[in-house]
């Protein structure tokens, strides 16, 4: 009788087990400490540094996250703070407000399980809103916009499980719809054709992606009066074939030819009055020969004596007046300390 008694009085009581435990890096310097309550986080919990300097402060009631928490950077200084709150059914979730060293908000928004969830805002240091979107488990998702420093929209993004996704475009003003560039993304990766445009609206870079995002066919830079600057092409992701660049008035500056992304072959040089100027070999980005070399009048130079990558060149003003020799050896120029 007296043992069914005792243990009638027994289950009338629960029993709570508290524990304290402590982290530490392996240089021995506290990492966190806290308590558990049945196996479950309760009561305040830090974090630190390796530096020793505070990193985090939480705060449980028995595995569920509750009142203030506090964030810290490396060297102490306060980042941001978050309160905790429960949704109408019942689901804890912190709102954070992350701050510039000046204490204006960077950032806020809303975290669960750690994780940014829902709408986030990032500010200006002078407090206008820079960025805002959505995250899921800490992925941004879906349409994302962001402003000037002034308020006006700059770019909106698409994204997709964190990864640009979809058309993107930056403008030069929005309300007008004046584009800065536009470009299509597949899964972080450029796709497609792109454009780039001046602030006067002239076209100022297009540009060409294969499926696996590499920079592919020809490219083409312009000047702002829509005179052709540059002209390019790539192959799998590198440099290759014909090179040109010319002067504002129309006039050749350059043309050299590239393979698997590095120089090689004969290149010409020319001034913006259409004299030839240089005409040298490389051979992988390796100066090997110099052709010929002449001023801006068409006088042929002293090239120097370089031959098969090893040698002097010799270099000039437009006017053709010496200035410096540069020594090369197996197409490389020698550094003289």
């Amino acid at each position: 009788m007296k043992k069914t008694i005792l243990l009638i009085v027994l289950g009338l009581f629960s029993f709570h087990l508290i524990a304290q435990t402590k982290e530490h890096y392996k240089n021995g310097q506290l990492k966190s400490i806290g308590k558990y309550e049945n196996e479950k986080k309760t009561g305040e919990w830090k974090e630190y540094h390796t530096n020793g300097k505070l990193s985090k402060v939480e705060n449980w009631l028995i595995g569920e996250e509750t009142g203030q928490w506090k964030e810290y950077l490396y060297k102490g200084r306060l980042y941001g703070v978050g309160i905790s709150s429960k949704d109408i059914s019942g689901n804890s979730f912190i709102t954070w407000e992350y701050y510039y060293i000046n204490g204006e908000i960077q950032k806020t928004g809303v975290k669960v399980a750690g994780k940014e969830t829902g709408e986030w805002k990032t500010y200006h240091k002078n407090g206008q809103l820079y960025k805002i979107g959505i995250y899921e488990n800490s992925l941004k998702t879906g349409k994302w916009k962001m402003y000037r420093e002034e308020g006006t929209l700059q770019a909106i993004f698409n994204y997709e499980n964190n990864l640009l996704n979809g058309e993107i475009k930056w403008y030069w003003d929005y309300d007008s719809g004046q584009l800065m560039s536009e470009v299509t993304y597949r899964k972080g990766y450029k796709i497609g054709v792109a454009k780039d445009f001046h602030l006067n609206g002239q076209l100022e870079k297009i540009s060409s992606y294969d499926e696996n995002g590499k920079e592919t066919g020809e490219w083409k830079e312009y000047y702002k009066n829509g005179q052709v600057f540059k002209v390019k092409n790539w192959l799998d992701g590198h440099e290759s074939g014909v090179c040109k660049e010319y002067y504002e008035n129309g006039q050749l500056r350059y043309l050299l030819n590239a393979k698997n992304g590095k120089e090689t072959g004969i290149s010409q040089w020319y001034f913006d009055n259409g004299q030839l100027q240089l005409k040298l070999v490389r051979f992988e980005n390796k100066l090997m020969d110099i052709i010929s070399l002449f001023d801006k009048n068409g006088t042929a130079l002293d090239k120097g004596t370089l031959v098969n990558g090893n040698g002097t060149f010799n270099f000039y003003t437009d006017d053709g007046v010496f200035t410096h020799s540069e020594e090369f050896v197996n197409g490389e120029k020698v550094i003289k300390e």
